[in-house]
C-alpha cells in the first residue's frame, strides 16, 4: 500500500524520504497545501491542494482511492488539515502516523501511530513492562539553529509569493513572511542583549538560592500543546495562575523563575505581565525572569520544576528533578511526575522514582524515538526513519 505525506517539517526532509522510498520501490506520495511546501516538494510531483478547508476531506478520500493510499504520514497532528485527515483516515481505516519533534533531545525526533504528545499512545499502554534494552550509541546531531532560519526564510518568502495559488490556504500561525523575519532578527538581538544583561543570573541564583527555586520553563506562545492539551487558552494565563498561588502558598525562603523558551524569544516577552504580577501580589524579589541560561544547571539545582506539558519535564527527570505537569501529557505518571495539588507541591515536591524514568527512557528510545534531526544528516536520519516504518508494519523495506 502506498504512502501520503502532508505538510512536513520545514526543509527537504519529507521531500528527501518520499525519494528514498521511491527508490526503495515504495509508492510515496505529497500533498502541498501552500508555496512554502510546494518549494520542498520541487522535484518529485507532489499534488497541489487549492480549495477550502471544507473541501478538504472529500479531495482527500478521492485522493485516498484513486492512489490505493495505505497510510498517512504528517508533521504536527493538530495543525487542522491533519486533524481532518486524521478523521478520513480512522473513517477508511488507513493508518495514520504523525512526526514531531523528539521527546528525548536534542539527537532524536518523534514517529508515533495515532498522533503525539497529549495524543500519544503510550499514555494509555498501562505501564507496559519495560524491558532494560541496552541502549546503542547515538548519533550526535550537533546545531541546527542557522538551518532551521534558513529553512523558515525560504518557506515563508515562498509561501508569500505564491499566495495567489493557494488561495483559501489557513495557517496553524502567523504567516506573514515579514512578520516571521522581523521575530528572527529581533531574537537575534534579544540573544546579544540577554547575554550582557543576564550574565549573573545564573551564578547569582545557584549560590542564593539553590535548591529553594521553583522552575518554570515557558512553551512557544502558539504551541499547540497549549491549544488541545492544556486547560489554558494562553501562557499568559498559566504565569498568573502560578504566581498567585505562589503567592498564597510558597514557603517565604523560596522563589519562582520564569525561562523564556529559546524559540519563542522574538515573538514575545513576559517582563511587563510578571512584573505587574509581582508587585500586585507582594513577590518582589521572590520572582525571576530569565532567557538563555543553562538548562541542565537550572534543572539539576531546583526545588522543583512546574510545566504544563513540555518536554522538558524528561530532562528535569534526568537531572532527578520533582516535576508538576499542569496540563496533559503522556508521562504524567505516578512515580514520574508529582500527583499532589498544586499547593502541596509548593510545600514539599515529592521525589521521582529515578528507576522508573530510567525505564521510561529506555522504552522511548525504543517506541517512537527516532535518533536523526529533519535539519541535518539527512541520509542518516532518512535510513533510521525508513527502517522504523519497516518494523510499524508501514511499509516492505526491500
Amino acid at each position: 500500500m502506498a504512502v501520503l505525506f502532508l505538510q512536513g517539517p520545514m526543509g527537504p526532509f519529507f521531500r528527501k524520504l518520499i525519494c528514498k522510498l521511491r527508490d526503495n520501490g515504495i509508492d510515496a506520495f505529497k500533498i502541498n497545501f501552500n508555496g512554502g511546501d510546494e518549494w520542498y516538494s520541487r522535484g518529485i510531483g507532489a499534488t497541489a491542494f487549492t480549495g477550502t478547508e471544507f473541501e478538504w476531506p472529500e479531495f482527500l478520500r478521492q485522493f485516498i482511492r484513486a492512489n490505493g493510499i495505505g497510510s498517512i504520514c504528517v508533521y504536527g497532528d493538530c495543525r487542522r488539515y491533519h486533524r481532518a485527515a486524521k478523521r478520513v483516515a480512522a473513517e477508511l481505516g488507513l493508518r495514520f502516523y504523525a512526526f514531531e519533534e523528539g521527546y528525548i533531545r536534542p539527537n532524536h525526533l518523534t514517529f508515533e501511530f495515532n498522533g503525539v504528545n497529549g495524543y500519544s499512545e503510550i499514555a494509555f499502554d498501562g505501564l507496559p513492562e519495560w524491558q532494560d534494552k541496552e541502549i546503542e550509541p547515538e548519533n550526535v546531531v550537533g546545531g541546527t539553529l542557522m538551518n532551521r532560519a534558513r529553512y523558515c526564510s525560504l518557506y515563508y518568502n515562498t509561501a508569500y509569493l505564491r499566495r495567489s495559488k493557494f488561495p483559501h490556504y489557513q495557517h496553524h500561525r502567523s504567516f506573514s513572511p515579514l512578520n516571521e523575519a522581523s521575530c528572527w532578527l529581533r531574537a537575534l538581538g534579544r540573544n546579544y542583549l540577554y547575554k550582557l544583561t543576564e550574565s549573573c543570573v545564573q551564578r547569582r541564583l545557584l549560590k542564593q538560592h539553590s535548591g529553594r527555586y521553583f522552575l518554570v520553563p515557558l512553551q512557544v506562545f502558539n504551541d499547540a500543546q497549549i491549544q488541545f492539551h492544556s486547560p489554558y487558552e494562553k501562557m499568559e494565563d498559566f504565569i498568573r495562575e502560578l504566581m498567585v498561588s505562589f503567592a498564597e502558598h510558597g514557603c517565604k525562603e523560596d522563589i519562582i523563575v520564569f525561562k523564556h523558551h529559546p524559540m519563542d524569544r522574538g515573538h514575545c516577552n513576559y517582563k511587563a505581565l510578571i512584573s505587574s504580577l509581582a508587585n500586585e501580589l507582594g513577590l518582589l524579589g521572590r520572582v525571576e525572569y530569565c532567557h538563555d541560561q543553562h538548562l541542565p544547571t537550572l534543572l539539576s539545582c531546583a526545588k522543583g520544576v512546574i510545566t504544563i506539558n513540555s518536554t522538558t519535564a524528561l530532562s528535569a527527570f534526568y537531572h532527578k528533578a520533582s516535576v508538576k505537569v499542569m496540563g496533559d501529557a503522556f508521562y504524567d505518571i505516578k512515580g514520574l511526575c508529582s500527583q499532589q495539588s498544586l499547593k502541596e507541591f509548593w510545600q514539599q515536591p515529592e521525589e521521582i522514582d529515578y528507576e522508573l524514568f530510567l525505564r521510561l527512557r529506555n522504552f522511548l528510545i525504543h517506541h517512537g524515538q527516532v535518533n536523526g534531526s529533519y535539519y541535518r544528516k539527512h541520509a542518516l536520519t532518512i535510513d533510521a526513519v525508513i527502517a522504523e516504518m519497516g518494523a510499524r508494519g508501514n511499509i516492505t523495506v526491500l
